[in-house]
Order: C-alpha cells, then sequence, then structure tokens
C-alpha cells in the first residue's frame, strides 16, 4: 500500500528520499567548484502528520500548495526523512538574501495551516557553505543527517 508521501513523489510534487539527498551532494561539490551558496530550508511536519485532526492528503496538499507558491521553479524540494522532514534546496541564495526566502515560506506555511497546526511545523535553515564553520559551535537540539558522505559525523541546527 502507498502511503500519502508516496503518491507525493509519484505525482512530481515532491521528490524521493534518494532524490533529494543526492540534489545535495551534487548542489554542494557545484558550490565547491564555482564559490556559490545556497539555502537549505527543513521543515519537520512530522509532529503536524501525526497529531492533527485532519486527513493526511489534505495537510499534505496544503504543504506542496504553500512550498510551490513561496518557492522558484528550479528550487528542489523533496522528502529528507519520508513522511516527517522535508526540504527545500534553494540555490545561488546568498546569506543576506535567507532571511527573504524563509519569510515568504513561513508566511505560506501560515496562512495554509491554523495557528495550532502552524506551531507544529519545526523549521531548520542552513546555509552552505557556512555549514562548514558553524559545525565547531553547532547546539545539539536538532540532528540533520550527514550531508558529506564521505565523511564520519552529523550537522546540527
Amino acid at each position: 500500500m502507498n502511503s500519502v508521501a508516496d503518491s507525493l513523489i509519484e505525482s512530481n510534487i515532491l521528490n524521493s528520499e534518494e532524490f533529494f539527498q543526492r540534489m545535495i551532494i551534487l548542489e554542494r561539490k557545484k558550490t565547491e567548484r564555482s564559490g556559490r551558496s545556497f539555502l537549505l530550508v527543513f521543515l519537520d511536519v512530522g509532529p503536524l502528520l501525526r497529531d492533527s485532526g485532519r486527513p493526511q492528503e489534505i495537510l499534505l496538499d496544503s504543504l506542496s500548495h504553500a512550498l510551490n507558491s513561496s518557492t522558484r521553479d528550479i528550487d528542489v524540494k523533496g522528502w529528507y526523512r519520508k513522511d516527517s522532514l522535508i526540504g527545500v534546496l534553494c540555490t545561488d541564495v546568498r546569506k543576506g538574501d535567507s532571511a527573504s526566502v524563509v519569510d515568504k515560506i513561513k508566511g505560506k506555511l501560515k496562512s495554509a495551516f491554523s495557528p495550532d497546526e502552524a506551531k507544529k511545523i519545526k523549521m531548520f535553515v542552513l546555509h552552505y557553505p557556512d555549514l562548514e564553520n558553524r559545525l565547531a559551535g553547532a547546539s545539539p537540539a536538532q540532528v540533520i543527517r550527514e550531508l558529506r558522505p564521505e565523511r564520519k559525523g552529523v550537522f546540527f541546527s
């Protein structure tokens, strides 16, 4: 039986975990060559999907609509952890422009959900290459799975 997440993948609304994580690795390598930075926005939607009284299909449809209307066509959206963590990879975003991208996504999410539902969505924002500089003083609040498969360790947000 297909999950709701699988139906979003099949309908090309969100990319699969494997594809999304591969795109992060490719973008990181491109950034190392070109020097252009990118922004990763992670949405922890697990609590929303588990604890809301509304059907998952409706919640995920609202999530995908909010993301599609607040991001560019070239931004990659997909599951980072299926049924739990959605990622948005925004290419060529300078650190100074990150706040406006994040504010736009937050605004669309707030308008798509009730205040109680919106509180259940946790957002983590990582700007690359600044990730590398933050590792030494990282807070252990939320573990984000390794973005560099050739190296051991984890990134924190």
